[in-house]
């Protein structure tokens, strides 16, 4: 039998964990603390399906890493590994890491970064004016080297995250877009039918001028040169 204890958080831990145990003739036993209930909840699900012997093991990073500095760890870690996976982006993205990702962010630890303190940074760049498109992409780039932070054990789980995983909290959502209706005239949307997957055109020739589905379909596929 296997079941979920929540270890609550504590100075050096400000979330929730997880930490999956089992029984062991009269005695009980962890099989790992997971930062999410959904990681801690696979774990139980795999111990009562294979009926497995667990090997104790935890999941928590180095604590010496989570004080290592946002900036410490973009510039000697994150960045020398991406750049080479992302030679045609590699410029763009180095501009707005410098600009948007190690001012705010550079001199706080790993560990200390929380969803407050990002939110209030998202919440400046709304103040400035800029785009929900461009504050997005900061946000998604943020998210990135998050990412990697945890897949590197500098981290348990990203900031952006909700405790159970399942989405970003409230102050690290995307901003929203409003969409952009495209009305196209009848030689347009020939030339859309044209220019789309040959799957699709079928469903394209019998759309009337205009119809909405036609105006989504403008959206995802753009028109050839010259239109």
């Amino acid at each position: 039998m296997a079941w979920i204890a929540i270890v609550p958080p504590s100075p050096r831990h400000p979330y929730e964990h997880y930490q999956v145990r089992y029984q062991d003739g009269t005695h009980q036993r962890s099989a790992g603390i997971f930062p999410t209930l959904r990681r801690a909840e696979a774990e139980r699900r795999a111990l009562e399906r294979d009926g497995r012997q667990p090997v104790p093991h935890s999941t928590e990073p180095d604590p010496a890493k989570a004080r290592i500095l946002v900036g410490e760890y973009v510039t000697s870690k994150w960045w020398p590994a991406w750049k080479d996976q992302h030679p045609a982006s590699e410029y763009g993205t180095r501009k707005k890491v410098e600009k948007r990702i190690l001012p705010p962010f550079g001199d706080i630890p790993l560990g200390e970064l929380d969803p407050s303190t990002i939110g209030k940074w998202k919440a400046a760049m709304v103040a400035e004016g800029l785009t929900a498109r461009t504050v997005n992409t900061y946000l998604s780039l943020l998210g990135t080297i998050l990412n990697a932070a945890v897949d590197d054990d500098y981290l348990a789980r990203s900031p952006l995250l909700r405790k159970s995983g399942a989405g970003r909290t409230a102050a690290t959502r995307n901003q929203p877009v409003p969409r952009r209706e495209v009305w196209l005239l009848r030689e347009q949307l020939d030339r859309l039918v044209e220019a789309i997957d040959p799957r699709y055109r079928a469903l394209g020739r019998v759309w009337p001028d205009g119809h909405p589905s036609a105006r989504s379909a403008a959206r995802r596929s753009p028109l050839p040169p010259g239109s």
